[in-house]
């Protein structure tokens, strides 16, 4: 026995149907992205920081699938 989560609606049950994902590989270009960041005239220029604080806390490559199996999220339900 386990809990599954149901439409709110009809009560029926909900089927997560995963999907292949794509990614881009980021982790491996953090050096990089850190090194252009010097190349850039930044304005404000306290934005360079912020920039070189996103990129190091970088902790798993960009998925740029993105991809719900029911279409868009809007709040809209069918059983």
């Amino acid at each position: 026995m386990h809990t599954v989560g149901v439409y709110e609606r009809s009560g029926l049950p909900i089927e997560i149907i995963p999907v292949p994902q794509w990614f881009i590989k980021t982790l491996e270009l953090k050096d990089k992205f850190l090194e252009s960041a010097d190349k850039i005239n930044w304005y404000p220029s306290y934005m360079k920081q912020r920039y070189i604080d996103w990129v190091e806390n970088l902790k798993w490559d960009w998925c740029i699938s993105r991809q719900r199996f029911f279409g868009v999220s809007i709040p809209v339900w069918y059983s």
